[in-house]
């Protein structure tokens, strides 16, 4: 029996095909998906001030967060914030690399996520089932996580 049924993507620099081929994966596994659009809409919810309410509702909905890393190592204040409201609401929150490397993990999950997986259908279906997750490198050996909190100002 799966743990975890409801299941939301959020989204790093990830190319169509690489979305589309993981979301049929979890569908054919028994999830519903849910994808973040938050990029596209930010700009109006925040101007209606809106734009927390919005991140709140669409991480209460889910039971597992997937962040799904590409090849860009620019922070991303949409994939960090929904990291850290599925951190406030106690969701597991577990990154999958799909082109990306270390450079490009969001600093959010370096601090608050529960871990980081290689884009390997076995290793998802074992999160999903309830297996702690664990730390990967993108060529699929342990790693530790790495703390990326700015002390500089404190």
């Amino acid at each position: 029996m799966k743990k975890y049924k409801k299941v939301f993507l959020s989204i790093k620099n990830v190319s169509k095909e690489d979305l589309d081929k993981l979301v049929e994966q979890l569908t054919s596994l028994g999830c519903e998906v849910r994808i973040s659009d938050l990029a596209d809409e930010l700009e109006i919810l925040m101007e209606l001030e809106q734009d927390e309410q919005y991140i709140s509702d669409e991480i209460e909905w889910c039971d597992l967060v997937f962040v799904v890393i590409g090849p860009s190592k620019e922070e991303d204040v949409c994939v960090n914030r929904e990291i850290e409201e599925a951190s406030n609401q106690d969701k597991t929150v577990v990154g999958i690399y799909a082109g990306g490397d270390e450079e490009c993990v969001p600093s959010a999950l370096e601090n608050v996520g529960d871990g980081l997986i290689t884009n390997d259908i076995e290793k998802i279906a074992a999160v999903i089932d309830g297996t702690p997750p664990i730390w990967e490198a993108p060529e699929g050996g342990a790693r530790k996580k790495k703390n990326k909190i700015d002390t500089g100002n404190c």
